[in-house]
């Protein structure tokens, strides 16, 4: 009786230091998981906020940086690591789509732009084809001008008006 009464007792105090470190142990856990669900949720609080930003390439960079952290935060536990999982990746992908939105935006600018310059450029050579059209006209005219006026008959050198009748010509 007497050593049983003493292996019960020894038994109960393993029993209890196992239980009490197999405690300990899950409180840390615990503690640990609800640090990390803390971190996550402030990383996904901070990759919404990247949706409204205007300078997408530095919230690109800041996204990698907040993915790193949420995946090197730890478990949260089974219950929160699949739904915090899920929110971070659809705030990522709000960012994403407000990026790709953004590329778009500045790709029909750049495009609009690009359409605008064609347009002047073709205005140019309109007004240069229609001013060489018209200088060519006015060249034509006055060469024709020039034959008319050497098909006139020349005053002799001798008629008393010939130098007005010259320069009148």
């Amino acid at each position: 009786r007497y050593d049983e009464d003493r292996l019960w007792r020894e038994f109960s105090r393993a029993k209890d230091a196992l239980f009490a470190k197999s405690k300990a142990e899950r409180d840390k856990r615990d503690r640990d998981a609800a640090q990390a669900k803390s971190v996550k949720e402030g990383l996904i609080s901070q990759m919404r906020s990247l949706a409204n930003t205007s300078d997408f390439k530095a919230a690109r960079d800041q996204a990698r940086a907040l993915s790193d952290a949420f995946f090197a935060a730890g478990s949260a536990g089974r219950e929160d690591n699949q739904r915090l999982k899920e929110q971070f990746s659809s705030a990522k992908q709000t960012l994403f789509d407000a990026i790709n939105r953004d590329r778009e935006r500045k790709q029909a600018e750049w495009q609009q732009r690009k359409r605008e310059k064609l347009q002047n450029v073709e205005e140019a050579i309109r007004r240069t084809n229609d001013s060489i059209y018209r200088t060519d006209d006015a060249i034509r005219n006055a060469y024709s001008r020039l034959q008319e006026q050497s098909m006139r008959p020349q005053p002799s050198f001798t008629h008393p008006h010939y130098w007005d009748i010259i320069r009148k010509q």
